[in-house]
């Protein structure tokens, strides 16, 4: 069975590092970026199943980014978290512990 691609950004270097560290302990396959613009040319890298937003990024960007990423996989599943980019790490071992 092929493992789930979960791509990552948010905006704090340490919040991002652990959360892909935690993603790929659970199986998952995980890449991630901290600038909102590298985001796009990473995610055409792979297939990925999901992305999950960070904190920090702004709504302008989130829905530029969720409008490629659908366009290049429908049916990519999009999880938006918008308090402090340093608080994901914490609800991501809540959501996938």
């Amino acid at each position: 069975m092929e493992s789930i691609k979960i791509f990552v950004l948010n905006i704090d270097q340490e919040t991002l590092d652990k959360s892909l560290e935690f993603l790929k302990s659970k199986n998952f396959e995980a890449d991630g970026v901290i600038n909102p613009e590298d985001a796009l040319d990473v995610f055409k890298m792979k297939q990925y199943d999901m992305a999950v937003f960070g904190g920090g990024v702004s709504g302008k960007i989130r829905e530029g980014l969720k409008k490629d990423f659908a366009a290049i996989n429908p049916e990519i599943e999009v999880i938006e978290h918008t308090s402090h980019p340093t608080e994901m790490y914490l609800e991501m071992v809540e959501a996938f512990d």
